[in-house]
């Protein structure tokens, strides 16, 4: 499961508002120092991955509704969208954070965990 390419998602949701990705903050580490992580780090990036993954899979249901809806259904469906972000974030603060400095005290050079889109970097 860990023999991913480790981006932390950099998956995406479709934003329904304006029909662009929505950007799920990412930290990017070499797959080749992935098997040098310590067991700990590597669940807790395992469950953000999981995380994610929930999440982006949940706003894409969401955000197919649109098309069908009302022009008021619409608002309540972007609103939802924007809710459920900004909750995801919230609720993930604190795990990115730690996960960010447990690497930065390895010493371990990550390739930014600026959100990106559309593109997905997680390989099976």
């Amino acid at each position: 499961m860990l023999k991913y390419l480790l981006v932390l998602t950099a998956a995406l949701a479709l934003n329904a508002q304006n029909h662009r990705p929505v950007d799920v903050p990412r930290v990017g580490v070499s797959d080749k120092v992935l098997p040098t992580l310590p067991q700990s780090l590597q669940d807790q990036i395992a469950k953000y991955r999981e995380q994610s993954k929930t999440f982006i899979d949940a706003q894409r249901e969401l955000a197919k509704t649109v098309k069908t809806a009302t022009e008021e259904q619409r608002n309540t469906i972007r609103e939802q969208l924007k809710a459920n972000r900004d909750k995801f974030l919230a609720d993930t603060q604190q795990l990115r954070t730690e996960i960010r400095d447990q690497l930065k005290d390895l010493g371990v050079a990550v390739r930014g965990n600026k959100p990106e889109q559309g593109k997905q970097h997680v390989r099976g």
